[in-house]
């Protein structure tokens, strides 16, 4: 999933991948493992833990801890979306991004079924 919530606040993984150089993005990705560790990022949908990833294959993302992930269709969801689908949204991401820096880009909005 791309967005989880710290200290009341939702956030995005992509925000990684926007710092500048290669020290703000370390530093950057230090914090969210920190408070990954520390319980801090919750999912949106269920309220669990979740932990901050990002490898050399994978854009960056959150996870339920262990244990959480089945409990959850939020994080179900974001498995079945292809490649494709996810480089495209965090394309979008960062568009969006650069022509609006102030602003709150979701492109996980989850709307309720009625």
């Amino acid at each position: 999933m791309l967005n989880c919530i710290f200290e009341g606040e939702s956030i995005s993984s992509l925000m990684a991948k926007e710092q500048d150089d290669y020290q703000k993005r370390k530093e950057f990705t230090l914090f969210l493992r920190h408070a990954s560790r520390n319980n801090g990022l919750t999912c949106e949908e269920c309220g669990k833990p979740v932990e901050f990833r990002w490898g050399e294959v994978r854009m960056p993302y959150f996870a339920h801890k262990d244990g959480y992930a089945h409990q959850c269709d939020y994080e179900e969801a974001f498995k079945k979306e292809g490649k494709l689908h996810k480089e495209g949204k965090e394309l979008l991401y960062h568009y969006f991004r650069g022509l609006y820096p102030d602003a709150k880009v979701r492109l996980d909005f989850r709307l309720e079924n009625k």
